[in-house]
């Protein structure tokens, strides 16, 4: 088994998690920084109300009395609620809205011990400072909180933006290391399937699937390739042999067909010659009858730097004549120039 180097698979695999990672953190502090916003909104409704309750108590000290105390607890109620109490432990709070509510804090110490010694002249004095106090925290507030939505909309965008590109990119990977080479693969298969072993170059550098499968194609249309010349070699070198052997056949029945059908004389031997000369492709062709000089017949022109080959043409035993030649191409099948000298 072939080891893998750089696994495709495992490379996308990574950068899917790195995505999916990436967006519950970014999930998690979007919800955080929605729950965050909410709790703000909850607090400035309270801090809103403390001026409206800071009128009320100096009323019921005027007109009331006997209501300041419940008042007061109302008041310490929505001061120290769980709302504003959490400022100090949210996150992405200044340190302004932190310190004005702790100075609103103070302040309203000093107007509570006013209120409870029902001194209406000191607490009237500085209702109206510690008022703009309180208006100055929500303002702190409002103004805090809008960051944080602002904040959370950047972050958001931000976020939506950096997937993008992420999912972008590994998709940009996933088609130069996954998609273009197995499209290149599919045409060099089809190339394959047409008889085209030489196909299209493939990448068999990388080491991953995509290269290991790449290496192995090629390495197989190659083999298949040499098979099929084999093939194809052995399969014309088999039908050359058998249209030579039917042209011999062929050439043998016509020459014993003049030979059996008329009387042996020049002409009829001349004819015969000349089907041997073409059918077997010969450059030279002489018959040389012994002890009958006349009968000779030359067909074509010797090559001195051609071999001659030479068989004896006998009957019942008994040689008749030689049989001359200088082979052409194809050269001639011996057997055929044997039979025909017999």
């Amino acid at each position: 088994m072939v080891k893998i180097k750089h696994s495709v698979s495992t490379r996308i695999a990574n950068y899917l998690i790195v995505i999916i990672i990436f967006v519950g953190v970014i999930a998690s502090l979007s919800f955080t920084l929605m729950a965050g916003n909410r709790s703000y909104a909850e607090a400035i409704n309270v801090s809103g109300s403390l001026r409206m309750q800071s009128y009320r108590l100096l009323y019921d000290m005027e007109h009331q009395p006997e209501l300041v105390e419940k008042g007061l607890q109302q008041y310490r109620e929505s001061l120290y609620s769980q709302s504003l109490r959490n400022i100090h432990h949210q996150f992405f709070v200044s340190e302004d809205v932190k310190s004005s509510y702790d100075n609103l804090i103070m302040r309203w110490e000093k107007m509570e011990s006013f209120a409870q010694q029902k001194n209406f002249v000191e607490y009237q004095r500085d209702i109206a400072n510690y008022v703009a106090q309180v208006d100055q925290f929500v303002s702190a507030l409002q103004y805090s909180a809008e960051q944080r939505w602002i904040l959370a909309v950047w972050v958001i965008a931000l976020s939506l933006l950096l997937i993008f590109v992420m999912v972008s990119y590994v998709n940009w990977y996933t088609r130069k290391a996954v998609v273009r080479p197995l499209e290149q693969l599919t045409q060099a298969s089809i190339q394959v399937q047409m008889g085209q072993f030489k196909h299209i170059p493939l990448d068999v550098d990388k080491e991953d699937e995509i290269g290991n499968l790449a290496r192995t194609f090629t390495k197989m249309s190659s083999e298949l390739g040499k098979l099929y010349s084999s093939l194809e070699a052995t399969v014309n070198e088999k039908t050359q042999k058998l249209q030579q052997t039917n042209r011999s056949l062929t050439t043998l029945y016509h020459c014993s067909q003049l030979v059996t059908t008329n009387n042996i004389n020049g002409k009829i031997l001349q004819m015969v010659m000349q089907n041997i000369m073409s059918s077997e492709h010969l450059r030279y062709l002489e018959l040389e009858v012994l002890d009958a000089e006349h009968w000779n017949i030359c067909l074509g022109t010797k090559q001195p730097l051609i071999e001659c080959q030479q068989t004896d043409v006998s009957m019942e035993g008994e040689t008749l004549a030689i049989l001359h030649w200088q082979a052409g191409l194809p050269c001639p099948d011996l057997r055929t120039m044997n039979n025909l000298a017999q």
